[in-house]
């Protein structure tokens, strides 16, 4: 039923909107036969491009390409924010998790509001925005701090193991 809703406003969206839909069939979970099922209904429409799966290099590089990126799984809560691809979130699978303002969330499964939604996005087109969960260079700085407090301390005071019970 909420695949069906999702269905239905990529409908609506299209009526608008010269729009391609890539669709990857969801994990082995309670049900999910049912939304393959569905997705199979697609598979001979010109603007639907079905996949069982893409492989994690493939799905990556292909959302890279995405103007929007729809569903409730966590890749629109973590890569999609860092390929700087805009995502809605559809439910409440993912409430509670941090979301970078490039995530929109909608909990009621709606096709008009969802549709809406995603027409905003769209048309607002991929906007400039910072890298959420960073600048790349963790690493480096743990590095670097590791580093000096290596050259700075006792090597007795740090490898002296210390009982804090």
């Amino acid at each position: 039923e909420q695949f069906n809703t999702i269905l239905q406003a990529f409908q609506i969206v299209e009526k608008e909107l010269d729009v391609a839909y890539i669709i990857t069939y969801p994990n082995n979970e309670y049900g999910s036969h049912l939304i393959v099922d569905k997705i199979r209904t697609k598979k001979d429409v010109s603007n639907y491009f079905i996949f069982e799966s893409l492989g994690w290099q493939d799905y990556i590089a292909t959302m890279a390409h995405c103007d929007l990126v729809i569903g409730n799984s966590s890749s629109g809560m973590l890569e999609a924010p860092i390929l700087k691809v805009p995502s809605l979130d559809i439910g409440t699978r993912q409430l509670g998790r941090y979301s970078p303002f490039s995530v929109h969330h909608i909990e009621n499964y709606d096709a008009t509001i969802i549709a809406d939604k995603m027409k905003t996005v769209l048309l607002d087109g991929k906007k400039e925005f910072s890298h959420p969960y960073g600048s790349g260079d963790a690493s480096r700085r743990i590095y670097e701090t590791l580093e000096k407090i290596w050259s700075e301390t006792s090597k007795s005071v740090i490898l002296q193991k210390k009982i804090t019970y």
